[in-house]
């Protein structure tokens, strides 16, 4: 993903309406279980997604990009806009 990704979040989706679209899956419980590996817990899970933060816009592209079930990922900067936690969390999801 580009890191202009602002196209794919001018919608006025929240976040789990907007994962469940790229996904096969439509169960809320799958989403937000993708969802929370990004660190989206609960009511964050029910965000709107066109009043993200540049780092949670990350965040949501690599749950789309988990969902696609690919086994290559190349990365290139992928902890800009990113904190500490979700560096961890994205490091730990990767193994």
């Amino acid at each position: 993903f580009n890191k202009d990704n602002g196209k794919y979040f001018d919608l006025d989706l929240n976040l789990v309406d907007w994962l469940r679209q790229y996904s096969k899956e439509q169960d809320e419980t799958y989403i937000r279980g993708f969802l929370g590996r990004m660190l989206f817990s609960q009511d964050e899970a029910l965000k709107k997604v066109n009043v993200l933060s540049g780092g949670e816009k990350v965040r949501c592209m690599l749950a789309k990009a988990m969902l696609s079930g690919r086994n290559v990922l190349i990365l290139d900067q992928p902890t800009n806009h990113l904190d500490l936690e979700a560096i961890t969390s994205l490091n730990s999801g990767l193994k």
